[in-house]
């Protein structure tokens, strides 16, 4: 079953000067703006056997580096806290600061969405949960059309930006399997394994 798009007021513009990072003269950025509760970080393209995948935390664990993964959406369930994440501001990003940075804490562990080591040189290291503290736990969501802050983002490690090679979470595979692995990937805004929504 698709996934419910539930963004209609809980995404907000904010337009901004022209003459920020890639936009033209006159066009105006447009945030993606989490909500003030919890969300579930959905994939819209990963559904070739019907099953949409929210990001998850198997079985709620309360560990740390435990591996996250895709599994079939059910953060509405009474059951679901290992699906609801909370997207919490730490500063700003980004040459003119213009893209927001957030530790993204799940309700159930505390815990926060980071990778295993604070630059990481390869692609495919596992999506794992740390204690928001740690550097590793910063993100930034990059909408697919910078002039919509309903469209599909994705989400970009803040280590390392803009200077080394940008890495953004994606899928370890194009199916809609449960589970399935999350890993670091090369930004790339036409590869759907990187693509995410909000629920």
């Amino acid at each position: 079953m698709g996934r419910t798009r539930k963004l209609a007021g809980a995404l907000a513009a904010i337009g901004l000067a022209a003459g920020l990072a890639m936009a033209g003269p006159g066009t105006a950025r447009a945030d993606v703006i989490p909500p003030a509760g919890w969300a579930e970080i959905f994939n819209p393209y990963l559904h070739a056997q019907n099953n949409t995948l929210c990001v998850d935390d198997p079985s709620g664990s309360l560990a740390i580096l435990q591996k996250i993964q895709l599994f079939r959406c059910h953060g509405y369930d009474s059951h679901g806290s290992p699906q609801r994440w909370f997207f919490e501001p730490a500063g700003t990003t980004g040459i003119f600061g213009n893209f927001n940075v957030y530790h993204i804490r799940n309700t159930g562990s505390g815990l926060c969405l980071g990778l295993t080591t604070n630059v990481p040189n390869t692609a495919g290291r596992d999506v794992v949960q740390l204690q928001c503290t740690d550097t590793a736990t910063e993100w930034f969501l990059v909408p697919l059309d910078r002039s919509n802050p309903n469209s599909d983002f994705q989400l970009e490690f803040l280590i390392g930006y803009p200077f080394v090679n940008s890495w953004c979470m994606a899928a370890s595979n194009f199916t809609d399997s449960s589970p399935t692995r999350l890993v670091n990937a090369s930004c790339a805004d036409t590869d759907t394994s990187q693509l995410w929504n909000l629920g």
